[in-house]
């Protein structure tokens, strides 16, 4: 989204020569501009990490899968479990994980696995993806285990026809920060809290019923836990409006002096983070040998500050959030 993001009136003397540098008038005015952006990272003080790439030093933080963990609490004849997949030491094969780290706009693969072993069956069952931080993408169609298609980029849940005994079914979907369709959505998951940005609240849950050999119901549920980690950068986009007007009307006669006045837009394209601060430095130039007399800005929602030795006008605006991490004002 295009910001409107600060208006700037310069007031140049009639007469008056000063010792500094050039503004344009007529058609355009132009400046020289610099913003210092915030960028979100995840910082780690490990030393024994400091060589891996961020991705693979988080990833190496979360708990891996065991053997056993896959069971239930009700009953030895069913098996659910949630992972990723991440080698971790290098060794060509990866490790299951309770966790991942991207790029917001990146994703990785979520594995739910399922297993009924040698008697019985699983009737009503569902999974539910309860998503703290993520989207979960998924292109699965109806088949003897999934009840319906599951084609989606913000799965919240995937129920299952009757698992009979012997059955194993692997279930995957992509985690993501948003919805990828547009740009503007690739964050959505994320929202406005800066706490989204990592996460262990996520889970899957297989909720069902087993049926033993016996005709036995016995109402099963397992919970899984995972991390979802996202960092990102930013990207800024700092211009001014052409706008063009006759030199007469800017001329003030009694008071002897032009006034000009121009419009500065900031835009941060890459739209993944939730910016802290956004810094931008104006440099007013001379106009044919004429520095200006003062220089104002009009906005309201920046602090300005303009040095008349430097010639420099900065801006500063910054968010504020709430005792959450709910962004108050952006």
């Amino acid at each position: 989204m295009k910001e409107k993001n600060q208006n700037t009136q310069v007031k140049n003397k009639k007469g008056k020569h000063f010792n500094k540098k050039v503004v344009a008038i007529g058609t355009t005015a132009i400046v020289a501009l610099a913003a210092i952006l915030g960028v979100y990272m995840l910082n780690r003080n490990d030393n024994s990490l400091a060589n891996l790439s961020p991705e693979l030093a988080r990833s190496m933080t979360y708990d891996q899968v065991q053997e056993g963990d896959e069971n239930l609490k009700e009953t030895n004849n069913v098996k659910f479990d949630a992972f990723f997949l991440k080698d971790l030491d290098g060794d060509g094969y990866a490790e299951s994980i309770r966790g991942t780290c991207n790029e917001i706009g990146d994703d990785s693969t979520l594995y739910m696995e399922l297993n009924v072993l040698t008697e019985g069956y699983l009737k009503d069952a569902k999974i539910t993806i309860n998503g703290d931080n993520f989207y979960l993408q998924t292109n699965l169609p109806k088949d003897d285990e999934l009840a319906e298609n599951y084609v989606g980029n913000n799965i919240k849940e995937i129920k299952l026809n009757q698992i009979n005994n012997g059955t194993q079914k692997l279930i995957t979907g992509l985690v993501r920060s948003g919805d990828y369709t547009y740009t503007s959505g690739k964050a959505n998951a994320i929202g406005n809290n800066v706490n989204n940005y990592s996460s262990n609240e996520n889970s899957v849950t297989l909720t069902g019923t087993y049926v033993t050999a016996g005709g036995e119901e016995i109402p099963v549920e397992k919970k899984v836990d995972f991390t979802v980690d996202w960092y990102g950068t930013t990207r800024a986009s700092i211009y001014n409006a052409n706008q063009s007007t006759y030199i007469d009307s800017l001329i003030n006669e009694d008071e002897q002096t032009l006034n000009l006045s121009f419009t500065v837009y900031t835009e941060e394209l890459n739209k993944e983070l939730l910016l802290s601060s956004n810094h931008t430095e104006v440099e007013v130039p001379e106009l044919n040998g004429y520095a200006p007399l003062e220089v104002v800005y009009t906005g309201s929602n920046a602090t300005a500050n303009y040095n008349a030795d430097t010639r420099i006008l900065t801006l500063d605006r910054t968010s504020t959030t709430d005792e959450n991490g709910n962004v108050t004002s952006k």
